[in-house]
């Protein structure tokens, strides 16, 4: 991707601003169709894809990010093809990894979600899908109560200070 970025003039368009991370870059320009297209035209092994934003929300890698009146949310995205389905609790797996894949999945949740409504949104969602996995309701509350207890000690009071204002 760094190449494509180092020949942008060879596109025929130059955005105003161009932001890139691994093989991930966005543009913030009025001739972003044009650039889309003519990127990949550039060479015949670079194949882009694009994401566009529909009713105010727009996917970004595991997030959604969602442009309010006075801020951008951002939220765990989870694809129209998620089943939900994690290993079940009868399964015979040792009990740390059962705990694991909550704690991370709770970190991966905390780390995305920036307000604390949000966080708390996503923690029921987890939770109720734990629970329809067979999981006990002692064990999730637990699991989140051991994750909030070691990640809060040194947290701002306000997570609202990780939120963009527009």
């Amino acid at each position: 991707m760094n190449w494509l970025i180092d020949n942008v003039d060879k596109i025929g368009c130059s955005p105003q601003i161009i932001c890139s991370y691994v093989d991930i870059f966005c543009t913030f320009d009025s001739k972003k169709k044009r650039l889309f297209y003519n990127s990949n035209k550039v060479h015949s092994n670079v194949s882009l894809s694009k994401e566009v934003e529909a009713d105010g929300q727009l996917a970004y890698l595991d997030a959604l990010l969602t442009k309010t009146a006075t801020r951008i949310e951002s939220t765990t995205y989870r694809k129209n093809t998620n089943t939900g389905l994690y290993n079940k609790w009868e399964s015979l797996l040792p009990l740390q990894y059962k705990k694991s894949i909550i704690q991370s999945l709770l970190h991966h949740s905390y780390e995305i979600c920036n307000s604390y409504q949000l966080i708390h949104k996503e923690f029921q969602n987890m939770k109720s899908c734990f629970l329809s996995n067979g999981y006990p309701d002692w064990f999730v509350d637990k699991q989140i109560k051991i994750f909030l207890n070691k990640h809060c000690k040194n947290t701002p009071k306000n997570k609202q200070e990780k939120t963009t204002d527009i």
